[in-house]
């Protein structure tokens, strides 16, 4: 696999593609290096809604499945009723 590493610093609206990767199929991944931008926190959360359910059940639900688990393996009969 071919890659190449380049940091831009000042990214205009066109960056060219080396000849390299020119008339193949290439992935394109972009990530800024320095802090989030002020447009770009400007952006919507589109996971906002799933942060403001997050934590918002009673609570304990784990350890409800486990005592319900325990207690349908537990035997409904003692020695005693045999």
């Amino acid at each position: 696999m071919l890659a190449i590493r380049r940091i831009i610093d000042d990214p205009q609206a066109v960056i060219p593609v080396p000849p390299e990767f020119r008339h193949r199929r290439i992935e394109v991944i972009f990530i800024a290096l320095d802090q989030e931008s002020e447009a770009a926190a400007t952006v919507p959360d589109t996971l906002d809604p799933i942060r403001r359910f997050r934590g918002k059940g009673r609570g304990g639900s784990v350890a409800d499945l486990l005592k319900d688990r325990e207690q349908d393996r537990a035997p409904s009969f003692t020695r005693n009723e045999v």
